[in-house]
């Protein structure tokens, strides 16, 4: 055999050896195609279990079966609707069950809207075999009715999940500290609404509430936080000292959550306490009735602020412009007596203060902040938010606020 022959045949075998080495390397990570990866038996079963503790009144977890004409690919949870697959492993990674019809709003005359929207909710347990789905990294439950039944604790133990909503879905009780230990959690969202029980004819008493925020600063990778209609009254003295502790949050959104009072910095803060919000661009106060005396400095100093709603908590709004800077004397229409007067005496002066500039915010809602009737000139004000040097302001909404004057020119 001449040495060109063997030369040929020894290149045609490590052609072949690296075609049998390429095929089995792609097999193993499932390059290219998800569906080579075909989900675990343990986490399969766990999906089942749950199905069987639930109520699906339209059939949306109908694909979550082991028979079928392609029974092969029913077994498959990877296949199923909701239910998605790291390609590499085959590990259920992501869980989607949100309501697929959307939340209908509360001024809807549309019944058959209404009606669509309650039937494809899901109801139920939820159950601890779910503890098998360890590689979760994303669940969402939002929208659905689990009739006042408490957040299970175990899910706290997902480690790697980085995204959890339960949103208007109808759990009720304590919120389980145990969520602190998602220190991997980007994207948290346990509201629901006043509306929601009023629109669906649903009980009131199925309301979340918390006893302490101790465990939200174990959040440390949050980036987007929705507590709104979540009763934290209990934990109302330290609320801010808690949620200050999340450096990385973008999103805050506090609305109803009976906070009843907003710390100044002279109050209730020590004075070694430093603002943290240094990403924050949207905060939700509203429908908190704060009994203050006056806005206070951290507040609006929040610099990165883009999106700012303080309505419906009973402010006595009287804004000046100085320097660059809002000057803000705010007193609660709570407090009593005659916040007119009370502006003229000294101990009103010495209220003002310099509290900051929003130079990024575009959107600023004061509205129905009208306890007491200071009747404060919204000249002012607009000229105090106009006076921005990068005009940054679109949407001002000061609706029902009671204040007086004139729109100056310059808006």
């Amino acid at each position: 055999m001449s040495s060109m022959d063997c030369s040929s045949r020894n290149k045609s075998i490590i052609q072949l050896l690296l075609l049998l080495f390429l095929s089995g390397f792609s097999s193993c990570i499932n390059i290219g195609d998800p569906n080579n990866a075909r989900c675990k038996e343990m986490e399969r079963k766990a999906l089942l279990k749950f199905k069987e503790g639930i109520k699906d009144h339209t059939g949306r977890l109908s694909s979550w079966t082991t028979t079928g004409e392609e029974e092969e690919e029913e077994e498959d949870c990877c296949r199923w609707r909701g239910v998605r697959c790291s390609t590499r492993t085959g590990h259920v990674v992501h869980l989607n069950l949100r309501n697929p019809i959307q939340l209908p709003q509360y001024d809807d005359d549309d019944h058959e809207d209404i009606e669509a929207f309650k039937r494809s909710r899901l109801s139920g347990e939820i159950y601890p075999s779910w503890l098998n789905l360890k590689y979760l990294k994303y669940m969402d439950l939002s929208l659905n009715q689990f009739r006042g039944i408490k957040i299970p604790e175990f899910l706290g133990s997902f480690k790697k999940l980085r995204y959890l909503n339960l949103s208007h879905s109808f759990f009720a009780g304590t919120v389980p500290p145990h969520l602190g230990n998602l220190s991997t959690l980007h994207h948290l969202d346990l509201s629901s609404s006043s509306l929601d029980y009023y629109s669906f004819s649903e009980d009131p008493s199925w309301l979340m509430r918390v006893d302490n925020l101790e465990w939200i600063s174990g959040l440390s990778s949050l980036e987007y936080l929705n507590m709104g209609y979540v009763n934290l009254s209990n934990a109302a003295d330290d609320w801010f000292q808690a949620f200050n502790k999340l450096s990385l949050l973008r999103e805050l959104k506090l609305s109803d959550c009976e906070l009843g009072r907003l710390p100044s910095s002279s109050e209730t803060l020590p004075s070694s306490i430093t603002v943290n919000f240094t990403s924050l661009s949207v905060l939700d106060l509203s429908w908190n009735f704060f009994n203050n005396s006056f806005l206070p400095h951290w507040l609006l100093n929040i610099s990165s602020l883009e999106d700012l709603d303080l309505s419906y908590n009973e402010l006595i709004l009287n804004f000046s412009y100085s320097n660059n800077n809002i000057i803000s004397s705010i007193h609660s229409g709570a407090g009593g007596g005659d916040a007119a007067s009370s502006r003229t005496t000294a101990a009103g002066r010495a209220q003002q203060q310099l509290v900051g500039s929003l130079w990024k915010l575009r959107r600023l809602d004061l509205s129905y902040n009208n306890g007491g009737g200071g009747g404060d000139d919204v000249g002012a004000l607009v000229d105090g938010l106009s006076g921005f040097s990068n005009k940054s302001l679109e949407i001002l909404v000061l609706s029902y606020s009671e204040l007086s004057g004139h729109l100056p020119i310059s808006i």
